[in-house]
C-alpha cells in the first residue's frame, strides 16, 4: 500500500542539496583553469616537442595529427562539454520540480524551459543534425552544402535553436534577473554560445564561393598556426604534411580545425559551464526558500523595468 508523500522529506532533501552547493561558480573557474592547462599542453607538446612527446605521439598510431586536434575533441568536447550540458538539463529540471512543489509557476516555467533548451543544445552537439540537414540539401538540390543554400539553411537552423533560448531569457527576465549570480552566469553562458555559434557560421559560410574554398576559419587558423607551428624548416614540413593529411582524411585544411577545435570548443565549454553554474545558483537561490527568506543571492534586487 503506497505511503503518503511527506513534504518535510522533500524539504529536507532540498536543503541537503542546497547545503552541498556552497560556491557553484567554482565549477566555472575550474573549467577555465582546465582550458588554460590545455593550452599549456598544446604549447609544450605541439610547439616545443618537449621530451620528444610530439614525435612519439605522431608515431603512436595511424591518422595522428597534432596533439591539440585530438585533445580538443576528446576530452574537451566529449565527455566534458556533453557531460556539462547533460548536467544542466538535470539541474534545471530539479529546479523546476522544486518550484512546482512550492507552487511558483514563473520559476517552474523558467527552469523547465531552460532544461528543455539545454536538452536541445545537448542533442545538437552530440548528433550534429545540422550537418546531416546540409548533406541532404546537397543531395536533393545538387548544390554544395557550403554554398549559399547550405549556409542559409545552417543560419536558419541556428536561429531556430537560439529562438527558444532568447524566448526564455526575455520572457522570464524578471524571474532570474533579481538573483545576481544567476544573472551573471546566465548572461555569460548566452554570450559564450552566441560567440561560438557566430564563429561557427561565419567560419565556414559560403565556402564553395570563395577562392580555393578558403573560408574565414582556414585563414585565421593558418595565421595562428603560422605564428606557433611553423617556426623552422622541420616544423614547416610537419605542418605541410599534416595539412595535406587533414584535407585528405577529414575534408578541411588543418588551420580550419585549429579554429574549430581550439577556439570554438573552448568557447562552448565555457558557455556550458556558465549555464550549469546559473542552474546551480538558481536552485540555491530559490529552492526551498520561503517568502521571507533573505540571502545574498535569493534576496531580490530591484526588478528592471
Amino acid at each position: 500500500m503506497p505511503t503518503a508523500h511527506n513534504p518535510c522529506d522533500s524539504a529536507a532533501m532540498i536543503n541537503r542539496i542546497k547545503s552541498a552547493i556552497k560556491r557553484p561558480e567554482t565549477l566555472f573557474y575550474a573549467v577555465a583553469a582546465f582550458l588554460l592547462l590545455s593550452l599549456g599542453l598544446m604549447i609544450v607538446i605541439d610547439v616545443f616537442d618537449a621530451f620528444g612527446w610530439r614525435t612519439r605521439w605522431l608515431a603512436s598510431g595511424e591518422e595522428r595529427f597534432y596533439f591539440w586536434m585530438h585533445w580538443y575533441s576528446s576530452p574537451v568536447e566529449n565527455p566534458m562539454q556533453w557531460f556539462l550540458l547533460g548536467s544542466g538539463v538535470g539541474i534545471f529540471a530539479l529546479g523546476a520540480g522544486a518550484a512546482y512543489q512550492r507552487q511558483k509557476p514563473e520559476e517552474f516555467e523558467f527552469a523547465l524551459l531552460m532544461s528543455l533548451a539545454l536538452g536541445v543544445m545537448f542533442l545538437e552537439d552530440v548528433a550534429d543534425p545540422r550537418h546531416s540537414i546540409r548533406t541532404e540539401m546537397e543531395n536533393i538540390f545538387g548544390a554544395s552544402s557550403y554554398g549559399v543554400l547550405g549556409s542559409v539553411v545552417e543560419l536558419t537552423y541556428f536561429a531556430m535553436v537560439g529562438a527558444l533560448l532568447l524566448y526564455v531569457f526575455f520572457r522570464f527576465r524578471k524571474t532570474f534577473w533579481p538573483h545576481k549570480k544567476v544573472r551573471k552566469f546566465l548572461v555569460a553562458g548566452y554570450g559564450f554560445y552566441a560567440l561560438a555559434v557566430g564563429s561557427s557560421w561565419l567560419g565556414s559560410a559560403f565556402q564553395s564561393l570563395t577562392a580555393e574554398g578558403r573560408v574565414l576559419y582556414t585563414v585565421l587558423g593558418n595565421a595562428a598556426m603560422g605564428l606557433l607551428f611553423r617556426g623552422n624548416e622541420e616544423m614547416e614540413q610537419l605542418f605541410l604534411t599534416l595539412d595535406m593529411q587533414a584535407q585528405t582524411l577529414r575534408g578541411h585544411p588543418i588551420g580550419f580545425y585549429f579554429m574549430d577545435r581550439v577556439w570554438e570548443e573552448s568557447i562552448e565549454l565555457l558557455g556550458a559551464a556558465a549555464l550549469v553554474v546559473a542552474g546551480l545558483a538558481f536552485f540555491q537561490a530559490t529552492a526551498g526558500a520561503s517568502r521571507h527568506e533573505s540571502t545574498e543571492d535569493s534576496a531580490p534586487e530591484n526588478n528592471p523595468e
